[in-house]
């Protein structure tokens, strides 16, 4: 978004940054420190023996950017409840204004298109899965409509 910024601006590559801009990329610069301290598990389910997987999917957009996260929901044997991220992807929005829920939608398909390929790569293709969003016109689109991007989220969901 940083870039989708500069690229509105139309600076020449020698022009000095704006303030406000200067001190986002400061930040920016100074916070890829913090990265050094994050740790992720390399196993989804650690080696549990799982009684029960679920895969949600949340889409969301607004006026900058438009993505999707994917969570599996795990129950243990014992009966415990595990949430893990495990796949996220975002976009910026293009430069020429779209509507929010023409972005929206953008993310729904997104969305769809990720767990196809999440449920393929991990073996998870009988999981239950939800799909989760905000808007209203994607739910209202989704189920009266057939144009091109509903199209894509039906081929890759199911009405269930």
């Amino acid at each position: 978004m940083f870039i989708h910024d500069l690229w509105q601006l139309k600076l020449t590559w020698d022009e000095a940054l704006p303030a406000d801009l200067n001190e986002r990329w400061t930040t920016f610069r100074n916070d890829l420190q913090k990265l050094d301290n994050m740790q992720v598990s390399r196993h989804v389910f650690e080696g549990y023996i799982l009684a029960k997987i679920q895969i949600h999917v949340f889409s969301d957009a607004s006026e900058k950017a438009y993505g999707a996260a994917i969570y599996t929901r795990s129950e243990m044997d014992e009966g415990r409840v595990q949430v893990r991220l495990l796949y996220a992807k975002s976009r910026v929005a293009p430069l020429k204004r779209q509507t929010i829920p023409r972005l929206e939608l953008c993310a729904s398909v997104l969305g769809s298109q990720l767990t196809t390929r999440v449920k393929s790569d991990l073996k998870l293709d009988d999981v239950a899965t939800y799909f989760w969003t905000d808007s209203q016109i994607v739910l209202a689109l989704i189920n009266s409509s057939s144009a091109y991007r509903i199209a894509v989220i039906h081929e890759h969901t199911t009405a269930e």
